[in-house]
């Protein structure tokens, strides 16, 4: 699940199987996005394993970060 928090920042919190909900974990800088920001999310096609989520910042750019299975999260990098 991806959260955007009261402090600009992308949230990511995750469950495997019926285990324990973890996080958040921050995936963004503070202050990258707007109160009431939007973000979407998606698996990279094509890619396995990969999850790319699309942020739009306070200036009103695309950006992305992105995971390959339970990696490092890469970005943001601006599309």
């Amino acid at each position: 699940m991806f959260v955007l928090d009261k402090n600009g920042t992308a949230q990511v919190l995750w469950v495997q199987g019926a285990g324990k909900w973890r996080g958040p974990l921050a995936i963004s800088p503070t202050g990258f996005v707007p109160a009431g920001g939007t973000l979407s999310a998606s698996r990279q096609f094509g890619v396995a394993n990969q999850t790319d989520v699309f942020i739009v910042t306070n200036g009103g750019a695309l950006q992305v970060v992105w995971v390959d299975g339970a990696g490092k999260w890469n970005g943001p990098f601006c599309i």
